[in-house]
């Protein structure tokens, strides 16, 4: 944890060029830093690099040649008598955020080149390590009752309300914080402020967790002893009931001759049996194996099809063409010994045999030697059908046993679930006998327990008086008047239109409101840009000093973009100045009011010396010393800017 009392402020800000140049801008470290110059040069993107840079992940800076020109953005921080350097890069591409960073921490940072710049640390580490070193102790916000949320721990990125003013916030007269006007920002800024502005005690955590504890003790004291009555007044009812229960699930006998107390003791000891482990067996494989067999058994149901539907066929060929040749030998008009010089009706000699009968003969002869090899196939055939019914029969055993194996297993799960269901019931009955028997052993000692009940209840009391929200309150209302006495003064340093009355911060509305004797009047119902500008002006520096005079844990800089707007006629006259060192009452501005208002910040940062950097973007250059000793550089104009030209 670091020390409250360092102060951290900026030193250096420098941009890494993709062209691998650096661009570096050295700030002063307690003093008045101007940069002035003309628009469009890049001041206003300060607040966004700086922001960037101390861990916020959401990339604002400006687009266009800032994604084109720019790698890396880095900020070198003076924090105590030592320097840390975090660096960014640009988010790739179109993408709006990205949370990547380089830091190093050294006596005096040398700015590494392009090239060194790698990655190793990010948002988060960033966010933790700014606030260890700034001193930011472990703490949590408070939420009342009636609020909704919950609470949270307050870091560096709750200080940058007090750091940052934009230009379209600076004199604006509703909002007064950066990010103000974004959803929860508000509750955020209420919730954090008591306690960086000292209102919590630093312990006030570790206070919180022990009054946590001393709630759970109490209460689990008072449980303890609410059900030790019970017990007394109901013992013998309960142990009967726990020993019904008991036999119920079969973890006592239905008959023990033991006294009902040492039952139950019993009864409390009882351990689960062993149950089968669901998903031990390999019941997938089985039903995959069923799935092959089954698959086989078909295939071999049609290969049985086939084989007997082509021995029907041989068989009816056979008798048919048995028929035909019975037919042909019955009639006996073909001679079977091949003579077909004799008429097979009259047996006489032809001199020229017919043509017919010859080609009958071979008919005869072929359906005679095609029917004898259909005869020697057929028991073949039969053979093989044998066969196949054979194996089918052992194929319908495999997928019987792949069956019965898989209902055996789904029967041992249900018997295995049916144990776990009624081991789970016995464990409660005996988890329910366990705590009777654990607190009927108390309840002849509720005399100490009462004594510790007295003890807890007086513990919390005391913790709960330590942490009175009302002392917190009382604490901030001191806080807001020291805040109002300065404040006030500022008012009349600026010469505001309601200065002369007392001017105040209001918490609970986020606004500045100057007590006249008619009437409050908050700030947004000031007229003039004048009156909202010295509102910010007079509460952003009354919260530094109080930051630096109670050593809180502050980043000790406030950067303010072209506050001296609205000392000009429009802003048009005023953005024409171009940081030209010129009298500025030539464009009709108020030049006394701003001459006062650059007075009243060197002041406060004089008075709070080397505590406190004050950064201011401007388009005016004032001819006074003091001014032009502080513009970090020359006026951003005539090819000078935050970007320099060349990398365009």
């Amino acid at each position: 944890m670091g020390d409250p009392s360092v102060t951290m402020q900026i030193e250096r800000i420098a941009l890494y060029g993709t062209n691998g140049e650096i661009r570096e801008i050295v700030f002063r470290i307690g003093a008045v830093n101007i940069i002035t110059g003309k628009s469009r040069t890049g001041k206003s993107a300060i607040i966004d690099i700086v922001d960037y840079c101390m861990g916020r992940s959401t990339y604002n800076i400006f687009e266009g040649v800032n994604r084109q020109s720019v790698a890396w953005y880095a900020v070198v921080f003076q924090i105590g008598d030592a320097q840390t350097m975090i660096a960014k890069p640009a988010p790739v591409g179109a993408a709006k955020s990205q949370s990547r960073a380089y830091m190093n921490t050294a006596r005096k940072i040398e700015l590494p080149a392009l090239a060194e710049l790698q990655v190793n640390s990010n948002d988060q580490a960033i966010t933790a390590y700014l606030s260890g070193v700034l001193g930011i102790a472990e703490n949590k916000t408070e939420t009342r009752e009636w609020q909704s949320g919950q609470g949270f721990e307050a870091t560096v990125d709750h200080t940058k309300y007090y750091l940052f003013q934009e230009q379209g916030l600076v004199a604006n007269r509703k909002l007064l914080f950066h990010r103000q006007d974004e959803q929860f920002i508000p509750q955020h800024i209420r919730d954090t402020l008591p306690y960086f502005l000292g209102a919590v005690d630093e312990d006030r955590l570790e206070l919180l967790q022990k009054l946590r504890e001393a709630k759970r003790d109490l209460a689990l004291i008072r449980r303890r002893l609410k059900e030790s009555e019970s017990l007394v007044r109901n013992r013998e009812t309960l142990a009967n009931a726990l020993l019904a229960e008991a036999q119920e699930v079969g973890i006592l006998p239905n008959a023990v001759g033991e006294g009902a107390l040492a039952q139950l003791r019993s009864a409390a000891q009882w351990v689960p049996g062993e149950t089968l482990a669901e998903g031990s067996d390999d019941i997938e494989g089985l039903q995959r194996a069923l799935r092959t067999a089954e698959g086989e058994v078909a295939r071999q149901v049609a290969r049985i099809r086939e084989v007997a539907a082509y021995l029907r066929d041989t068989r009816g060929y056979t008798r048919e063409a048995s028929v035909q040749e019975q037919r042909l030998r019955s009639a006996n008009i073909i001679p079977t010994n091949g003579d077909s010089s004799s008429c097979p009706l009259c047996s006489s000699t032809l001199e020229v045999p017919p043509p017919a009968m010859a080609a009958v003969r071979e008919s005869l002869v072929s359906l005679q030697n095609e029917l004898q090899g259909v005869l020697r196939e057929e028991p073949r055939i039969s053979e093989y059908l044998e066969g196949l019914r054979e194996e089918l029969t052992q194929l319908r055993q495999v997928a019987r046993d792949r069956r019965e194996e898989i209902n055996a297993l789904l029967a041992e799960r249900e018997t295995a679930r049916t144990m776990r269901d009624r081991n789970a019931r016995a464990a409660r009955v005996a988890g329910r006998i366990s705590m009777y028997v654990e607190n009927l052993e108390v309840v002849d000692e509720d005399a100490p327990l009462r004594a510790r009940e007295a003890e807890a209840a007086s513990r919390l009391e005391s913790l709960n008086s330590m942490l009175a929200p009302e002392e917190v309150e009382e604490r901030m209302d001191s806080i807001l008047r020291v805040l109002s006495t300065a404040m006030t003064m500022s008012a009349e340093e600026l010469k505001l239109e309601f200065a002369g009355n007392p001017y105040r911060f209001d918490p609970g509305r986020l606004t500045v409101v100057a007590d006249t004797p008619d009437r409050p009047i908050p700030m947004e119902r000031q007229g003039s840009g004048e009156n909202w500008l010295g509102c910010h002006l007079a509460l952003m520096l009354a919260l530094h000093q109080h930051f630096v005079a109670k050593h809180r844990p502050v980043p000790g800089f406030l950067i303010l973009d072209q506050p001296s707007q609205v000392y000009f006629p429009t802003y048009d006259a005023y953005r024409a100045l171009e940081g030209d060192n010129m009298d500025i009452r030539e464009v009709g501005a108020d030049v006394v009011a701003v001459q006062r208002m650059f007075t009243f910040l060197f002041n406060a940062v004089d008075a709070l010396a080397p505590n406190l950097q004050i950064i201011v973007m401007e388009h005016a250059n004032l001819s006074d010393p003091r001014f032009q000793e502080a513009l970090v550089e020359k006026p951003w104009r005539n090819g000078l800017a935050l970007i320099p030209e060349p990398w365009l």
